[in-house]
């Protein structure tokens, strides 16, 4: 038998609209992620800091809370922060102390204290390189009058000028009612981990 063969145009057409609908749908899902990539990078530090929910989302380790305690220093003294940043982070890192603390730091004060330190720091072209964290397994702990306690070594690297430095602190933490870690009070030490 003798089958008629199809019309070669429209052959051509109908791969041409085929191969232009596949290009066509690998081109709008590439450009969808490089979309949604783009919106995750353009977040600063800063920005992610402030979106933070601690009242929802409390760090659950001493680490932990140490480790946010720490991104929020690096943008304190290496970022150009706005007065409205400035507040909103402080505000943040206010979440993490113990409410002994807070006594000492009301949160206007602890603003002005900070700006002051700031300026000091851009003063003295001191910037943070790397922070070191003492692993929680070898972190100090006891139980006293009720509370659990913990004490961390944070070992900050400094840039300062055009030569470097280490400075260390010691952390001290309490358990609150809640069951959540807070920042007690901190100390300039020798120790090192």
């Amino acid at each position: 038998m003798y089958k008629k063969a199809q019309n070669p145009i429209v052959v051509v057409v109908v791969m041409a609209i085929l191969a232009a609908a596949i290009i066509g749908g690998f081109l709008f899902v590439r450009n969808i992620g490089t979309k949604n990539q783009e919106t995750r990078k353009s977040k600063s530090e800063v920005e992610k800091l402030m979106e933070l929910d601690l009242d929802e989302n409390y760090p659950g380790t001493a680490r932990e809370v140490l480790k946010i305690n720490n991104r929020l220093m690096k943008c304190y003294y290496n970022e150009e922060l706005t007065d409205e940043q400035l507040k909103a982070l402080a505000m943040q890192n206010q979440k993490l102390f113990d409410k002994e603390l807070l006594k000492r730091n009301p949160y206007d004060a602890y603003v002005e204290r900070l700006k002051k330190e700031i300026e000091g720091y851009k003063k003295s072209r001191v910037t943070i390189i790397n922070i070191g964290l003492q692993e929680l397994a070898d972190a100090e702990t006891e139980e006293r009058g009720g509370y659990k306690f913990c004490n961390l070594l944070v070992s900050y690297f400094l840039k300062e000028g055009d030569g470097h430095k280490k400075t260390n602190h010691k952390y001290y933490l309490r358990e609150d009612e809640n069951g959540k870690w807070k920042i007690l009070f901190w100390e300039v030490t020798q120790k090192t981990f």
